[in-house]
């Protein structure tokens, strides 16, 4: 079995959820999910992968990694990654079911956030932006995201 890091967990009353990087090797990533029962982390049978790299013709056709997970009124929205063949990082956005969390509901078609300004193109690793955190403000109705870009900065992207 592959290895498993870079987990996004989202945690309420009624227990937690977390979607998780597993790789196979370096770079053949996909997104799985485990449920904590109050006492141990499991990954639900037959579920695992809940998300993979699409066809080439998406932005994450190569890898994907999970960033954050919040959860709104239709579900969990889970903030990622993802990168193509040219290895460029971009975020991107998938909801699933928040009474069964392996369940993909939907998934954004393009990247919300991606690499267009000098300091995310430009430096350690050049073309990166990748999400590390969200925050959901529903008095405002805003999203802020928090990213690195090109393995030097940090940026904040929002919505309101």
């Amino acid at each position: 079995a592959g290895q498993k890091k870079a987990g996004a967990v989202f945690c309420s009353s009624e227990g937690a959820v977390m979607y998780f990087l597993g790789e196979k090797k370096a770079w053949e990533t996909a997104i799985g999910v485990a449920v904590h029962d109050g006492n141990d982390w499991t990954e639900p049978s037959g579920v695992n992968p809940v998300m993979e790299p699409r066809d080439s013709s998406f932005f994450d056709s190569v890898g994907v990694e999970p960033g954050a997970v919040v959860s709104i009124d239709e579900g969990l929205l889970l903030v990622y990654n993802g990168w193509d063949e040219t290895f460029t990082h971009r975020t991107g956005l998938a909801l699933f079911d928040a009474s069964d969390p392996s369940k993909l509901l939907q998934r954004c078609p393009y990247p919300i956030v991606e690499p267009t300004l000098p300091w995310e193109i430009t430096g350690t690793t050049p073309n990166i932006t990748f999400s590390e955190g969200a925050l959901v403000s529903e008095r405002f109705g805003c999203i802020k995201l928090f990213y690195g870009a090109a393995d030097e900065s940090i940026g904040v992207a929002f919505k309101c």
